[in-house]
């Protein structure tokens, strides 16, 4: 009899304790991709990882997806082809109802020079415009000396374009021409017409201007409707005050640093980039360019699109693609891509107030680099 009281007391205390085992808790999933936009060439491919969330759960099924499979396809393992011209968008799903999918915009081009576009040079050039009541005395390297703003212009240029001092540039590239602020040495006097900052060797202790030397305005496009209607006219044009009529519209939607043509020697007004970030110098140690170069590209590449406009094609009677119209409402695409050489553990985050990040070091063509900074203090060497 004790023993059945026993085993019976041990049953409902089993009981109990099973009666009070806590209820798991639901699973909050979560999916991203480790590449949001991507850009490839026809025919490449690119592997996109899928990252769930939690980490220490086994992981729902995951299904991928393409919106346009003209452009791109996308495999069971996340790797993704371009087949065609345009853009396409690569969707992972996990197979669990209610979590948000996550996405990849594929950019495919028909052109290399997007993919492997490097920066060859920059310099300063040109005597600056000097800007009324901006006269103040700095403390230099040399002494305090009377200096005024006036800005000058900044050139910097891709790889396939060449500088030899003395003969100017020749060959066909992309070239970027911006104003940016120095400060002149206006005093009479041995050091009179050098500006502060370059190969000359003078430095200034304290600023006491607001205006950042070596500092420019990002490039962005400011009105598309003018933009389009810009390029329409030039199209269009039959006279010459219809074409500079035009070329106004079209020069008056862009604003700050802007990438254009450089045809064997000849400059272009055409714009092909915004710069909305660049740092520019030259590696003490190594002695070579250093660039971190943000670029919006206007799409000019694909066949659909003129200089990031939608437009529509035809055949001429030799079978090449030609200009029919532009499609409007105007639809202007363009495409982000970022360029550097600095190594990972050099780079800087770019400056809040800062566009057209100052340069460490400002080379001056046909003299020795030096660092541009202003708030260094380096002796005078001659």
């Amino acid at each position: 009899m004790k023993k059945s009281l026993f085993f019976a007391l041990i049953a409902c205390v089993a009981l109990v304790f099973v009666g009070c085992e806590p209820k798991p808790q639901p699973i909050t999933w979560g999916i991203t991709l480790d590449q949001t936009e991507v850009i490839l060439e026809a025919g490449g491919s690119v592997k996109l990882t899928a990252v769930v969330t939690p980490a220490d759960q086994q992981a729902p099924a995951i299904t991928w997806t393409t919106d346009n499979p003209d452009v791109a396809v996308v495999n069971g393992s996340g790797i993704v082809e371009a087949v065609g011209l345009g853009t396409a968008t690569i969707t992972a799903t996990l197979a669990v109802e209610g979590v948000a999918p996550a996405n990849c915009v594929v950019n495919v081009t028909n052109d290399a020079v997007l993919n492997n576009f490097a920066l060859g040079g920059y310099g300063l050039f040109g005597q600056p415009a000097l800007i009324e009541g901006t006269d103040t005395v700095l403390e230099l390297s040399v002494g305090p000396l009377q200096c005024q703003l006036g800005y000058i212009s900044l050139y910097a240029w891709d790889e396939n374009i060449v500088f030899v001092n003395g003969s100017g540039f020749s060959g066909s590239g992309k070239f970027l021409i911006v104003d940016i602020p120095v400060y002149w040495i206006t005093e009479e006097g041995a050091y009179q017409g050098a500006y502060i900052g370059n190969s000359k060797g003078f430095f200034v202790d304290t600023l006491v201007s607001d205006i950042d030397p070596y500092v420019a305005e990002a490039g962005q496009m400011t009105d598309v409707q003018m933009y389009g209607d810009g390029w329409k006219g030039m199209l269009n044009a039959e006279t010459d005050e219809e074409f500079a009529a035009a070329k106004e519209l079209y020069e008056g939607c862009h604003t700050g640093a802007q990438f254009i043509e450089m045809s064997e020697g000849q400059l272009y007004i055409y714009k092909y980039a915004n710069v909305s970030f660049a740092n520019i110098y030259d590696d003490e140690e190594t002695e070579e360019l250093r660039y971190t170069l943000k670029l919006e590209w206007y799409d000019y590449v694909n066949t659909d699109r003129f200089y990031g406009l939608a437009c529509i094609t035809e055949e001429d009677e030799e079978g090449n693609l030609v200009l029919a119209s532009l499609v409007e409402p105007y639809d202007l695409r363009v495409i982000h891509k970022e360029y550097t050489n600095i190594p990972a553990e050099e780079e800087e985050e770019p400056a809040e107030a800062s566009v057209l990040k100052p340069m460490k070091k400002n080379l001056y063509i046909g003299q020795n680099p030096v660092p541009a900074t202003m708030d260094t203090k380096i002796m005078y060497k001659k």
